[in-house]
């Protein structure tokens, strides 16, 4: 098989699962669903699968990632998230493009701050790794401002000993 058509090949295989996990993000959103106590909206809690698409910054570079997310919603209170992320590494080398997902199991907490925005702090552990952009037990501290639809994210990308630390930012859109 000559280059050309293996890179075209090789880019199809990865649209196709990037498609497949965007698909699923889109009917993991459509499975919310709420659990009302006492038939009072300020003390409902909401139970439900979240999802976002994003972009973060890595090592200077930009990593589209998806996120999905079992959450706990006590509106005007605070969120409790257990998820994963799957960021996305591109690279070129020798005509040969390649895409590289790594796969990042998180918890998070959110508190209300006022009207729709939420302040939070959340933890991540490499779960999967391809390529090499992440060392092994690398982990994840992100300072999270969510509001409805937008979440913004500082983060601190770092391995177990500290050795390496990598600042970061990301923005993510979705049911946050």
């Amino acid at each position: 098989m000559s280059n050309p058509e293996r890179t075209i090949k090789l880019i199809s295989r990865s649209t196709v699962r990037l498609c497949l996990t965007v698909l699923l993000v889109i009917i993991s959103n459509s499975l919310c669903y709420s659990q009302t106590e006492h038939n009072n909206k300020e003390s409902s809690k909401w139970y439900g699968i979240t999802g976002a698409l994003g972009v973060s910054t890595f090592k200077e570079t930009l990593t589209p990632f998806i996120k999905v997310d079992a959450r706990i919603l006590q509106p005007k209170k605070y969120k409790l998230r257990l998820g994963t992320t799957i960021n996305y590494f591109f690279s070129e080398n020798n005509d040969e493009s390649k895409m590289y997902r790594n796969v990042f199991v998180q918890t998070e907490y959110l508190k209300h701050h006022r009207n729709e925005d939420y302040f939070g702090i959340g933890i991540a552990y490499l779960l999967d790794s391809h390529g090499n952009f992440y060392t092994k037990e690398t982990f994840r501290l992100a300072f999270i401002k969510s509001l409805s639809f937008v979440e913004l994210k500082g983060e601190l990308t770092f391995n177990m000993n500290f050795e390496q630390m990598f600042p970061g930012i990301g923005i993510s859109f979705g049911l946050n």
